[in-house]
């Protein structure tokens, strides 16, 4: 019996995603990032507020009527001004009216804890914000593959060819293109694989995949008895729906030095109108369709 190709998330399994608070604060929805960021702050504020409170009430702060009594925290005579003292502590704003005095150590103790789980939170969310904001996928949306691939001849050989380009004048450095052919197979055992994955060589002189994008260029896969399409004829085309042709574009973004990696999919779909070639009902895909005959 094949092995269940398909992974299934247990809750034992999820529990691994809290063992990488960052990577996982950072993929999160900007509104799940932004109730995280208000909420660390607001419940650390709370937090310490409380413990400035029993510091208080411990120490006799809230009623005290004797003249040359010293409190642990001056003007701190109820909860609310416990936590204001908090966030001043915290947020290191100090407007005066608050301040600790050496009456209690354990008061200088709590001020040292939490001055260094300000600085903590501070640089966790911070660095958060930093890396969705600087994350390389936004810089995909203006590299533009071409809506229609083609198979074709060039140099009297039949070449597999589609268009990619950069909208914007700041270069990708060390841009390289992988291409694959995604689709279902069975191996000679009878198993089922649903996601084959096999790679298609580009045609380079100096026999790699990098690119120099400094213009559209058109990427071409020469369909010798080596590649994964030389089986595939037209009608198959126009048949196959378990066929997918990745596209992934990686580069160094150079005005921030990230690593961008954009990708296309180029997936073959019997058409009701017969062979002809369409933009894919979703942005960045695009569907071949049967044939695969027409230019861009």
């Amino acid at each position: 019996m094949a092995p269940a190709m398909w992974p299934t998330r247990t809750s034992g399994e999820q529990g691994r995603f809290l063992l990488d608070v960052f990577t996982t604060v950072v993929d999160l929805k900007w509104h799940y990032t932004l109730l995280i960021f208000t909420m660390s702050f607001l419940c650390t504020w709370l937090l310490f507020g409380m413990i400035w409170w029993l510091i208080a009430f411990a120490h006799g702060d809230l009623d005290y009527n004797q003249e040359d009594f010293v409190p642990c925290v001056t003007s701190v005579q109820s909860f609310t001004a416990a936590f204001l003292f908090s966030i001043e502590v915290q947020v290191t704003i100090g407007f005066g009216g608050r301040m600790i005095t050496e009456e209690c150590p354990s008061a200088i103790l709590v001020l040292i804890v939490q001055n260094i789980v300000g600085l903590v939170i501070n640089a966790i969310m911070l660095g958060c914000i930093f890396m969705k904001t600087a994350q390389a996928h936004r810089r995909a949306e203006t590299l533009i593959f071409s809506k229609h691939a083609v198979i074709g001849l060039r140099n009297g050989k039949l070449c597999f060819m589609f268009r990619v380009g950069d909208l914007r004048k700041s270069m990708i450095i060390s841009a390289t293109i992988r291409m694959q052919v995604v689709r279902k197979s069975n191996s000679l055992e009878g198993e089922v694989l649903p996601l084959n994955q096999i790679d298609i060589q580009m045609e380079n002189p100096i026999s790699t995949n990098g690119i120099f994008l400094v213009s559209p260029l058109i990427i071409c896969h020469t369909i010798t008895r080596d590649s994964p399409l030389y089986d595939i004829s037209s009608s198959d085309l126009t048949h196959q729906e378990d066929l997918e042709i990745v596209v992934i574009l990686e580069g160094v973004v150079e005005t921030t030095g990230i690593t961008n990696t954009s990708q296309d999919f180029l997936l073959g779909r019997r058409d009701p109108l017969g062979p002809t070639l369409c933009p894919h009902c979703g942005r960045g895909r695009r569907k071949v369709l049967g044939g695969l005959l027409q230019v861009w």
